[in-house]
């Protein structure tokens, strides 16, 4: 496999940043001061090449629909990079009727407000925009679960792909990261999705966060887990970021229904490696409605050191995360008899 030398290297980790579709002039402002900090932003369109719809309305028609998100795109052309997120998998109608749609969209968003990028989850879809549309650099979504590099040389070979969004998991597997280092392409990892580690069900509900009105996933909603499962997550503390500086390039912030104080609260955490921060403000999963249903709310720096390099093969002997999760019951002062889930 032919390597490619687009690895960021000798920088500091940069941050991708979601766009939620609010006021773009005074979104900007709050980021401005830390330009230096920013790869790129990223956004989606509510209603438009979503899940199980991907073409619901013409660009011409949403024109006067969404002019934060238009405007947002002309504001940021050559000061930022965009991408364009596509968590597609199923499609409507036939090939040839969603490649129609799909050139008829991306014109409009490449020729007047400079696209740069798409974040795909679908090689199907990935082909129609590499073949009309081959300035566009083609980003796999996480949610392609690319994780051996057969699949990295598929992407680059077939649509140019360098910058790969790597599973929610690779964070907890460092064999992973070293894997993909050794490719020479550029990572994007999620630092505060904390979905359970290996959950079998986090493509369907982490698509669903994007969703509006979509089907609930329950799956997270289990009344066998324990509080302490919270721990087992994906979930990076900012406080610890830096342990990833020169393993994964780029990382990226999870929020695109954040208010923008949130996510800037959300991102200069990151970027000041700040242990204070608490978690009901940080992380963007079910996960996080466990612990505001039980009133537990807490420093980043009480997340056990350990998760980030267990892969939860010790369970039954290794007790970390409950005798984590008991201090953090303890110290909030919540009697442990109204928790709602055990610890």
């Amino acid at each position: 496999m032919a390597r490619f030398s687009v690895s960021i290297e000798g920088a500091s980790m940069l941050y991708t940043l979601p766009y939620n579709n609010s006021d773009p002039e005074t979104f900007l402002e709050s980021f401005e001061p830390y330009k230096a900090n920013i790869h790129s932003f990223y956004f989606s369109f509510p209603g438009l090449f979503l899940t199980h719809n991907p073409t619901r309305d013409s660009a011409e028609e949403r024109l006067g629909k969404d002019t934060n998100t238009y405007r947002f795109l002309e504001m940021i052309n050559r000061r930022y990079k965009s991408v364009l997120c596509i968590n597609t998998l199923v499609y409507p109608g036939d090939l040839k009727e969603i490649t129609y749609k799909i050139i008829r969209e991306m014109t409009v968003l490449v020729e007047q407000f400079g696209l740069t990028a798409v974040n795909v989850a679908s090689p199907t879809l990935a082909e129609v925009i590499h073949r009309y549309f081959p300035m566009v650099d083609i980003q796999t979504s996480c949610n392609t679960y690319s994780y051996i590099t057969n699949m990295y040389r598929f992407w680059n070979e077939k649509f140019g792909s360098t910058v790969f969004n790597l599973p929610r998991e690779a964070l907890r597997t460092p064999w992973l990261l070293d894997q993909f280092r050794g490719t020479g392409f550029v990572s994007k990892c999620i630092v505060n999705e904390g979905c359970l580690y290996g959950c079998p069900g986090n493509i369907e509900h982490a698509c669903s966060f994007v969703i509006p009105n979509s089907a609930v996933c329950l799956f997270c909603d289990r009344n066998d887990f324990h509080l302490s499962d919270v721990f087992k997550t994906n979930f990076v503390p900012p406080h610890r970021i830096g342990e990833f500086e020169g393993k994964i390039d780029i990382a990226k912030i999870a929020g695109r229904y954040f208010e923008t104080e949130r996510i800037l609260k959300i991102f200069l955490a990151y970027l000041n490696q700040d242990p204070e921060a608490e978690i009901w403000t940080l992380m963007h999963a079910r996960t996080r409605r466990w612990l505001k249903e039980n009133k537990l709310n807490f420093p980043a720096k009480a997340w056990p050191k350990k998760t980030l390099i267990c892969e939860c093969k010790e369970c039954s002997t290794c007790n970390v995360c409950r005798k984590a999760m008991e201090h953090v019951v303890e110290r909030s002062g919540v009697a442990v008899e109204e928790l709602t889930m055990p610890i």
